[in-house]
């Protein structure tokens, strides 16, 4: 579409079949986008169709522009099988090449069912091995792999994703081993494999070397020359930084990682390293703002921070940890007669909205909300006030309201569905003048409830 976005659908056919009901000898294949790109290497000579259109509602009368590029036709490449893969010499190489009706054979960690092509090179000495995939056209986020055994599901020692993507395999033993290039079946691309001498991964690439993080403190780190090494449950296929902390007690723990403007940042914390089985928590975020992952109450001992982005940038990240906070049982309060009242200090608060009912209505969001529960916070001094649902088992709201009487009048910039970084939490920073106010707590939708936790932390201006 011309200046638009509309999603399109694009299905050759061998015959002008039906299009609501065609067979499967009619239909070639059927693509979805924008723009819609199908592609076909050596196209026998005859008659084809092609039904074209906008897919969803609202989209009629939508102008469409159709290209048709013919050009000699060219023979399938004869690396799409681990049995016969292109030869890398040993000094590396460049490649160019395309997966136009190329089959899936190999399933890596960063692609799985996606067209490959495999490249063999073979080491007689230890040596790094870089590699850079860049896309050529319109599908230009591809994977490269890298294994040691070319079979169905091989163990990945590297990969990454990207436009482009790029990795290097440190001190690789002699021997051989396989680039693997994955993607969509009309993607063209351009392929670089460079050698060097062995190297040692620099501090924080892997969990083996991690880097040592004191409780209480922030560091300066880049993914820059770092690898995609470790799993976490939120995130996959970016480059990682490994850390290390040691709790001498039982503690609440604060971590958060910040970025740039236009960067994704990843954070999770695992009791072992790389193991999602034993993750306290995984959390993802976005530019300044950053990721932010709170554990209650973990006990004393090792654990790894990892780290991940999707730019090869600079990030800052921090290790908070206190004495835990012991939560306080609240039930009861369902409405402004019943509101719960919070000391000036703050706090943290546990309940259940199973048992209570939908009293008010969220202000700052369309749709039905489910059952809330109200608290009343009163301060005496000017300040700054965070409020955070973190740890709550549902899709959370909240929000802030002022008044001596309850509901109390809406503040703007009080009212929230998921905080950034948080996954489904709620959370906020406002300045508060001395007086009354109500906090509500309530699912996103008629079926959001269960245990909720909301913490009150404020800070005297």
């Amino acid at each position: 579409q011309p200046g638009g976005s509309a999603l399109l659908y694009l299905q050759p056919q061998n015959t002008c079949a039906s299009i609501d009901n065609p067979t499967s000898t009619d239909v070639r294949d059927c693509v979805l986008g924008f723009p819609s790109v199908w592609r076909a290497r050596s196209l026998p000579a005859g008659e084809y169709f092609f039904v074209l259109g906008a897919a969803g509602g609202g989209t009629a009368g939508v102008e469409a522009s159709v290209n048709i590029d013919l050009r000699p036709a060219t023979p399938a490449p004869t690396n799409d099988s681990c049995m016969t893969p292109t030869v890398i010499p040993p000094g590396g190489g460049m490649f160019t090449g395309d997966l136009v009706d190329v089959a899936d054979d190999v399933l890596t960690r960063c692609s799985g069912t996606s067209a490959d092509l495999t490249y063999a090179i073979t080491l007689t000495e230890p040596r790094d091995v870089s590699v850079r995939l860049s896309g050529v056209g319109t599908n230009s986020f591809l994977s490269a792999s890298i294994v040691d055994r070319c079979v169905r599901s091989p163990m990945t020692l590297r990969c990454a994703s990207g436009a482009p993507s790029q990795f290097t395999a440190r001190n690789l033993a002699a021997g051989t081993y396989y680039v693997i290039v994955e993607g969509p079946r009309t993607a063209g691309f351009n392929l670089e494999v460079t050698t060097g001498a062995p190297s040692m991964p620099p501090p924080g690439d892997t969990c083996a070397n991690p880097i040592d993080l004191p409780v209480n403190s922030m560091q300066m780190g880049s993914y820059a020359n770092m690898e995609e090494d470790v799993t976490m449950s939120c995130a996959s296929g970016q480059r990682d930084v490994v850390y290390r902390f040691t709790l001498a007690e039982r503690s609440d723990v604060v971590a958060t990682v910040r970025g740039g403007v236009s960067d994704v940042n990843y954070l999770a914390i695992q009791r072992a390293c790389g193991d999602r089985t034993m993750e306290s928590g995984c959390r993802a975020g976005f530019g300044a703002t950053g990721a932010r992952l709170t554990v209650s109450a973990m006990e004393p001992g090792t654990y790894f921070l990892v780290v991940k982005g999707t730019l090869n940038r600079d990030y800052t990240v921090t290790l908070d940890a206190r004495r835990p906070v012991t939560p306080v049982n609240v039930d009861g309060n369902d409405t402004c007669d019943g509101a719960y009242a919070v000391p000036e200090g703050g706090g943290l608060y546990i309940g259940n909205t199973s048992t209570l009912r939908r009293d008010s209505r969220i202000w700052c969001l369309s749709g039905e909300s489910s059952e809330d529960a109200v608290f009343r916070y009163r301060l005496n001094r000017r300040s700054r006030v965070n409020f955070s649902t973190e740890g709550s088992s549902f899709d959370t709201v909240m929000w802030l309201t002022q008044g001596d009487m309850c509901p109390g009048t809406n503040i703007s910039n009080a009212c929230i569905d998921d905080a950034p970084g948080l996954g489904l939490a709620a959370a906020f920073d406002v300045t508060l003048d001395p007086g009354t106010y109500y906090v509500y707590v309530a699912g996103l939708n008629a079926t959001a409830r269960g245990a909720y936790r909301l913490s009150i932390t404020p800070t005297t201006l």
